[in-house]
C-alpha cells in the first residue's frame, strides 16, 4: 500500500498550483499566529517581577523567558522557511540523485516520464532537444535558401514544442513534492518551538510567583530588655523620658516587634530619673537588646 506521501506526490498536476497555495497561505497564517503569541508572551509575563529576584532565581527566570521567546522565533523562522521556497528547474533534478532525493521520489511515478527510462533520462532529452532547436535555428538564420536546415530546424522546434509542456509538468511536480517536504519539515521544527515556548512560559511563571523567604517570625511576647539610645535617639525621646533621664542603658521591656522597629515600656529605677514611657525605636535610634536568650532586631543600621 502506498504512503500518504505517494499518495499525494500522485495528485493530478493541474491541482498543484492549488495544493501549493494553500500550503503557503497555511504557512502565512501560522507567522501571524506565532507573531501574536510572541506578543501575548512578552506581555503577559511579568517583567517587573524580575526585580524581586536575585541569584539563581533571577538567571533561571532569564533563561525561561529566553526559551519562551526563541520558541516563538523558531517557530517563526520554521514557517518563513516555507514561503522562501524556490521552484525546482530540469538542471536541479538532473543533480539530484540519491535513495532519499527528489529525483528518486519522482521516479517512482512512471508517468512523469512515460518513453524515457527515468526523469533524468527525460530532463537530459529535453537539455538536448532545447540546445538542438537552437542551433538548427542558427543553422536557418545563417542559410536562409538551405532546405535541409530548415527542415532540420521545423524537426528540432517540433520535438522541443512535445516535450516543453512534458518538462514543465514535471517541474511542477517536483516543486510542489519540495515545498511539501520543507513544510512537513517545518512542522517538526514548529513543534520543537512551541515545546520551547511551553517549557520557557512555565520555568519563568515559576520563579517570579515562587513564594519570597520572609525573615523569621520575631517573639512578640514581652521580654526584658535593655534600650541604648544614639544621639539622635536620645533627641528624639527626651520629651518623653524626662531632662533628668541621664542612664545609658535604660531597662525596658520588650512587647512587639517588627523587621525595623521594637516597641518598648521603659522601666522606672531608683537612680535613672527615666518616666515611664512607651516608645517606638526604630534603626539608627538606638539598640534594644533582650536579657536572655531570646533575640530582638538589630536597630543598629
Amino acid at each position: 500500500m502506498a504512503d500518504a506521501k505517494d499518495e499525494v506526490s500522485a495528485a493530478p498536476a493541474e491541482n498543484l498550483t492549488t495544493q501549493a497555495q494553500r500550503i503557503r497561505d497555511t504557512a502565512k497564517w501560522l507567522i501571524v499566529t506565532f507573531g501574536a503569541v510572541g506578543a501575548a508572551v512578552i506581555a503577559g509575563l511579568q517583567l517587573t517581577g524580575l526585580s524581586d529576584l536575585s541569584g539563581d532565581a533571577l538567571h533561571t527566570a532569564n533563561l525561561g523567558f529566553g526559551l519562551a521567546i526563541a520558541g516563538v522565533v523558531i517557530s517563526i523562522v520554521a514557517a518563513a522557511a516555507v514561503l522562501s521556497a524556490n521552484r525546482i528547474v530540469l538542471n536541479q533534478l538532473a543533480r539530484d540523485r540519491g535513495p532519499f532525493s527528489l529525483g528518486d521520489k519522482l521516479n517512482k511515478r512512471a508517468d512523469l516520464y512515460a518513453g524515457w527510462d527515468n526523469v533524468q533520462q527525460l530532463v537530459e532529452k529535453v537539455n538536448n532537444s532545447l540546445a538542438q532547436r537552437t542551433g538548427t535555428w542558427k543553422d536557418a538564420q545563417e542559410h536562409p535558401n538551405d532546405a535541409a536546415k530548415q527542415a532540420a530546424f521545423e524537426k528540432a522546434r517540433t520535438e522541443a514544442e512535445i516535450l516543453v509542456p512534458i518538462s514543465k509538468r514535471l517541474t511542477d511536480v517536483a516543486s510542489y513534492e519540495h515545498l511539501r517536504r520543507i513544510f512537513l519539515a517545518s512542522c517538526s521544527v514548529i513543534l520543537v518551538g512551541v515545546v520551547l515556548t511551553a517549557v520557557g512560559v512555565a520555568i519563568f511563571a515559576a520563579k517570579v510567583a515562587a513564594p519570597k523567604e520572609s525573615s523569621p517570625a520575631l517573639p512578640q511576647e514581652p521580654v526584658a530588655a535593655i534600650l541604648a539610645l544614639s544621639p539622635s535617639g536620645k533627641a528624639l525621646y527626651t520629651s518623653k523620658l524626662g531632662k533628668a533621664c541621664t542612664i545609658k542603658s535604660v531597662p525596658v521591656i520588650a512587647e512587639s516587634t517588627t523587621a525595623d522597629s521594637v516597641d518598648v515600656v521603659t522601666i522606672p529605677t531608683s537612680s535613672g530619673h527615666c518616666n515611664v514611657a512607651r516608645l517606638t525605636v526604630k534603626h539608627g535610634e538606638g539598640t534594644v537588646t533582650a536579657l536572655g536568650t531570646r533575640q530582638l532586631p538589630d536597630l543598629s543600621g
